[in-house]
Order: C-alpha cells, then structure tokens, then sequence
C-alpha cells in the first residue's frame, strides 16, 4: 500500500520561529534546496514537505529513523538502500507526501485558470477536447497536468517527457490505470488536484498542520 498525506489549511501561519527549526532539522542537502526560493512562501512549503514525509513514514510504519536520498534518473531522489519508495510534491498553500515498497509519483496542484499556453503544449487532441468542452475547464486542465505530472514522476523520465506522457481523457475523476502500466488515484479539494501513481493500492489523506509541526 503507498500512502500519501496532504496539507492544505493554514500553512501560511507557519512561524518564523518554527520555520527556522525546520530548516535547521532539514539533511544538509534538503535545507540548501529549500534556501535556493526566493520567496518565504517557497522556503516554508519545501521544508514542510519533507518533514510531512518523515510524519507519514513513522506514522505509517513505512521507515523509522534518518534515511539517505541518492539521486537517481533524471536526479529522481531515492532512497540510497531501496527499502522504500517516496515522492514529495507542493504548490501555492499546500504539500504533499507520498511513500511505500513500490515505485511512486505524487504531485498537487492548486486549480489554474490561466492553462491554455501549457495545455498545447502538453496535452493530447482528446484531453484539449475534454477541456474545452467542460463546465470547469481549469479543474479540467490541474486534473490531467497532476496525472501527467504523478506519471512522470513515478517513471523518473523528468519535467521534458511532459508532452510525451500518456493520453489521460478516458480517466475517471478519481483516476484509473494505463493498459499495461501503473494506476492512478485522483483526489479533489479545496482548488487543489492530487494525483497518485503507483503499482501498488494507494490511499490519499488530509492532516492538518499541527500534526507536523509537533513533531519538531
């Protein structure tokens, strides 16, 4: 079973004081990527990312203790002795966290309204279709992107196999699998998308941010 764990509320509220043990917590190399954004925003969401994965792993009995990330294909972190599978993802007020004994890609989004450019590039005539033709086109549009985006996670092919990644319309909205290949499960929030892709059952939960926090 891959379990993925999500925070959407109050992530703003993170104080200076809180982010600065998260950061001084954070592997050595996980702190110098969460220093590269520009912005707090960016600093608070990568190092609240990381200690969510590490809340899931004790919680779900999946990994206890510290842990070394190699990079694989395309830079893919994984972990150095396989003994198990993660993938960690976040967007504008929200995190997420995914990890079990197989293979897995995890990504959020917030809903995106200004898609059109990104969805020519990327999408199949059928998806384009799905899109125009729906009452909530930008929900449309952040549903197939998390898809494509969990599949290519998950493959480890990166951000430029993206426009070859596979046609995702026939999908319901809580996922489906490739013939042949990995399923996915799709999750909707509050203006956000999450898709899952694994091999393995998957299962989605919310947490809230206290959670997380008091563990620190």
């Amino acid at each position: 079973m891959v379990k993925a764990y999500y925070i959407k509320k109050n992530t703003g509220t993170v104080s200076e004081d809180e982010l600065s043990l998260m950061l001084s917590a954070l592997p050595k190399e996980r702190r110098e990527k969460a220093l590269r954004y520009r912005f707090r925003e960016g600093k608070v969401l990568s190092a609240l990312s990381w200690f969510l994965l590490c809340h899931l792993l004790e919680r779900e009995d999946i990994h206890h203790g510290p842990f070394e990330v190699v990079s694989g294909k395309n830079e893919k972190p994984l972990v150095k002795d396989g003994s198990f599978f993660f993938n960690i993802s976040h967007t504008k007020g929200a995190v997420l966290a995914a990890a079990g004994f197989s293979p897995v890609g995890a990504d959020i989004q917030i809903v995106e309204e200004k898609y059109e450019p990104v969805a020519k590039r990327v999408l199949s005539p059928s998806e384009l279709s799905l899109v125009k033709h729906s009452s909530e086109p930008g929900k449309e549009f952040t549903r197939l992107w998390t898809l494509k985006e969990s599949y290519i996670k998950y493959t480890g092919e990166g951000m430029s196999a993206l426009e070859g990644a596979p046609d995702f319309s026939s999908f319901e909205r809580a996922g489906g699998r490739l013939t042949g290949g990995p399923a996915f499960l799709t999750k909707e929030g509050e203006d956000i998308f999450i898709s899952v892709c694994s091999d393995d059952d998957m299962e989605i939960s919310e947490i809230g941010l206290n959670e997380v926090l008091d563990q620190l």
